[in-house]
């Protein structure tokens, strides 16, 4: 006769139940509501892949019984976290993990690549290509690099003084390709060295010779030449302030737009514009054009206050 042993596990809350047999085991285990774990051994079937080993051996919570989680994917008899499904790296022993990513759907915290790929969310447009077709650093809207920072060839700000410093910075790189002493710096008259990526930028960091700011171009019916070659705008000649180096062509026969207190230069308020933060005259032609000829910030520039169809008037008449 088989006998029901009843197993009470109050600790985890459940009643464990477990056929024995003996000459009709056979009878028991092969029910449809019993699962056979060994021999003379039976659980219930709705036991069986509840989180709980009832089996002594474990078969009623075994991986080929159960199956992997819904978090998980089964590959070569184990699972992985479904993360890592399509993710560019086989984590499968048989690259399993990697088949069909066509179709796969990618988690909401990732993103599909052309290839079908899935890389997390975080690592688009990180200048890194993640996808492995650059897939994900398409189409990425990065900030502009600020004044004083360098902008790499891939669109990333680094700061300035890590150009050039022997430490590649750049993800690509481009920070450390062009270091030539000779061939990728110009020195100042104080034996100070710019680098290439600041030349003909209309702002002299070679203050006394203004050395990177010439023989850039060819300038306009808009601009001064200086005779070092240097192109200012003429809005900045006759503004107070020397741009042209060590001549100051662009600061003689001044008499209309400033005067002179004796060595101190003072604005001609009645036809120019005084400029705090740079002190620069500006003549009144030059006042809301378009261009900040004050070479400030806009509070207190010559475009401050301005309205824009008024500057695009000027522009269009001159």
């Amino acid at each position: 006769m088989a006998r029901l042993i009843m197993v009470l596990a109050c600790k985890s809350c459940f009643v464990s139940v477990i056929y024995t047999a003996n000459e009709d085991y056979l009878e028991i285990c092969q029910r449809e509501d019993s699962f056979k774990c060994i021999e003379n051994e039976c659980i219930p079937i709705n036991h069986k892949c509840n989180g709980v080993a009832e089996c002594s051996n474990g078969a009623d919570e075994s991986l080929w019984e159960c199956g992997c989680l819904p978090n998980e994917f089964f590959c070569n008899g184990t699972c992985i976290d479904s993360m890592l499904r399509c993710d560019t790296k086989s984590d499968c022993s048989d690259g399993s993990d990697e088949d069909d990513c066509k179709t796969y759907l990618c988690p909401y915290t990732h993103f599909k690549c052309n290839n079908h790929f899935c890389i997390a969310g975080d690592s688009v447009c990180n200048f890194v290509n993640d996808c492995g077709d650059n897939s994900d650093e398409q189409n990425c809207l990065h900030r502009a690099c600020w004044f004083g920072e360098f902008t790499c060839n891939n669109g990333q700000c680094i700061r300035v003084a890590l150009l050039c410093d022997g430490e590649v910075n750049c993800l690509d790189g481009s920070d450390e390709t062009h270091c030539d002493k000779l061939r990728d710096y110009v020195q100042c008259g104080d034996k100070s060295l710019v680098h290439r990526y600041f030349w003909c930028d209309d702002w002299p960091d070679c203050k006394d010779s203004h050395a990177d700011e010439l023989n850039c171009k060819n300038c306009t019916h808009h601009e001064f030449r200086c005779s070092n070659s240097r192109c200012i705008a003429k809005a900045n000649v006759c503004d107070m302030i020397c741009d042209c180096a060590d001549t100051c062509e662009d600061e003689k026969n001044c008499g209309q737009k400033y005067l002179m207190m004796g060595d101190v230069p003072m604005c001609s308020f009645s036809s120019t514009i005084f400029c705090p933060k740079t002190n620069r005259c500006i003549h009144e032609n030059f006042i809301c054009d378009g261009h900040n000829d004050c070479q400030s910030g806009a509070f207190g520039s010559d475009e401050y206050g301005c309205i824009r169809c008024m500057q695009y008037m000027k522009r269009n008449n001159s």
